[in-house]
């Protein structure tokens, strides 16, 4: 399980926009994967009738928001795939989104969800060109 707590407020941002901007003295971004409590997670699933999904799932919680952000690094996907958000409390899963999507290369999406209590939060990255077995992708607890 991936659990923990970002503490800077500008990292809520980060995790959205996936670069802290430049500031006026002409700093360089700072790319999200080097921030400190970012966790990145890279799920490469093989496909023997399609492309391969090679997505990084950026997780992260920020004054009781939770946030992932998924990238895809590999080639565009051939077909849609679903996107869950789920909320994990005590024995019981319940699915809070689901998107459908069909990512081109280097494609984005982002979630948040305020108010997540002590629930942990969970995303899973489902294909639909081959069966995928259930396996949470990123974790975070926020409470």
């Amino acid at each position: 399980m991936y659990r923990f707590s970002l503490g800077a407020a500008a990292l809520a941002a980060t995790l959205i926009a996936g670069t802290i901007d430049a500031d006026a003295q002409g700093r360089t971004p700072v790319p999200l994967e080097t921030m400190p409590g970012a966790n990145v997670q890279t799920v490469q699933l093989a496909s023997t009738t399609g492309a391969p999904v090679n997505v990084d799932v950026i997780s992260g919680c920020v004054d009781n928001i939770a946030m992932f952000k998924i990238v895809n690094v590999g080639e565009a996907w051939p077909r849609l795939g679903k996107l869950h958000v789920l909320r994990i409390s005590g024995d019981s899963m319940k699915t809070l989104s689901k998107r459908s999507m069909r990512f081109a290369a280097g494609q984005q999406a982002s979630f948040r969800l305020k108010d997540t209590g002590t629930d942990t939060l969970a995303v899973f990255v489902e294909p639909s060109w081959y069966d995928r077995p259930f396996k949470f992708d990123a974790e975070v607890t926020c409470g």
